[in-house]
Order: structure tokens, then C-alpha cells, then sequence
């Protein structure tokens, strides 16, 4: 895409892209990748009985899906990837305000990345807005509301959790946006976009 297109317009866009059969095949592709990572590639560091802080890769798929298709099939891929993690693998109850951090991942993503040329400085600034917004914001209200925690508590862990992904998080999408920029596959699908 050499177009830049606005907020509005990539939200349209990318809704139209879940019309395509190949956006659909490649959709349920990342999706069972980032179920798989959602499963394999996670560790939980449990406190007082809670997962407080998981550390897990989910949103490497998220960001490709991002790229290639915009925040709304980014955003279901998150939602998807929230409930079927908890379904085959329940660490806890079911808590839907992390399924709306997955959303809110997507959404930013999409926004970030989809008909951009990824650059670090747009990575970078993505995953800082995703980690204030999701991970420390909406994480510690999480934890407050659904295992009552202590403000303090919630937002030290997350801000802890936080603190030790960001670069991990920048580090790996920026090498997964950059790796997928250069796969023939890849770039004739984003100029069909």
C-alpha cells in the first residue's frame, strides 16, 4: 500500500479484508500460531494463588496479522487467541477483561502497522502505547477487579512484567514485521491490499 490511510479508513478496509478467502486462510494460520505460543511459549509466575504475571509471545501473530490485514482481523485474532488459550489450557477462571487487552493489542497493532512500512520507531512506539495502555492500565484494573488486588500491588507487577518485555515484544515484532516484509508471498499480498 503506497496510500497512507487514516484511523477511519483502516478500520473500513480492514473489515473488507475478512471478505477474502486467502485473508481468511492466512487469519486461522496466525491464529493457530498464536494459539500455539499462547500454550507452549508462556510462563506464569504465580503470586498468592494468581497468575499474576504471565510472559508470553501471542503478540508476534497479532502484529503480522496486523500488518497484512488491519486492526479488525488483528483484533478477532486477539479474542480468539484470549478464549482458546483458556479453553485448552484454563489457568483460572475465565476473566473476559484479558480477552479485551487481546482486543485492544490488535487494535493498536492494526492501526501501527497495517498499510505502513514497518520502521523500529513505529514498533517501538506501538508496543510502548500497548504496554502503558494494556499491560499496565488495563492489566492492574484487571487484577483489581477480578482477583482483588491492591492497586499498588497490581501495578507494580504489571509495570514489573511490562518493564522486562518491552524490548523482548519490540525486538521480536520488529524482526517478524521485517522478516515477513521480505517473503515474496507476503509482499504480493500486501500490494493486493
Amino acid at each position: 500500500m503506497n496510500n497512507r490511510l487514516g484511523i477511519a479508513e483502516k478500520f473500513q478496509k480492514s473489515a473488507k479484508e475478512l471478505s477474502s478467502p486467502v485473508a481468511l486462510a492466512v487469519c486461522a494460520m496466525l491464529l493457530a500460531v498464536s494459539v500455539v505460543l499462547g500454550y507452549f511459549a508462556n510462563i506464569s509466575i504465580t503470586f498468592l494463588g494468581t497468575n499474576l504475571i504471565k510472559i508470553g509471545f501471542t503478540a508476534i501473530p497479532i502484529a503480522l496479522a496486523a500488518m497484512l490485514y488491519g486492526p479488525v482481523p488483528a483484533a478477532i485474532i486477539g479474542a480468539l487467541t484470549d478464549i482458546l488459550c483458556f479453553i485448552i489450557a484454563p489457568m483460572g477462571p475465565y476473566m473476559p477483561g484479558f480477552t479485551i487487552s487481546m482486543i485492544v493489542t490488535g487494535v493498536i497493532f492494526g492501526i501501527a502497522y497495517y498499510g505502513e512500512k514497518p520502521s523500529l520507531t513505529r514498533v517501538i512506539i506501538s508496543n510502548l502505547i500497548n504496554s502503558l495502555l494494556v499491560g499496565i492500565v488495563l492489566g492492574t484494573l484487571w487484577f483489581v477487579l477480578f482477583y482483588n488486588y491492591q492497586v499498588v500491588v497490581a501495578l507494580s507487577t504489571r509495570g514489573l512484567k511490562e518493564l522486562v518485555m518491552f524490548p523482548i515484544n519490540v525486538a521480536l515484532i520488529f524482526g517478524a514485521l521485517k522478516a515477513a516484509e521480505r517473503v515474496p508471498e507476503i509482499k504480493k499480498i500486501r500490494n493486493e491490499s
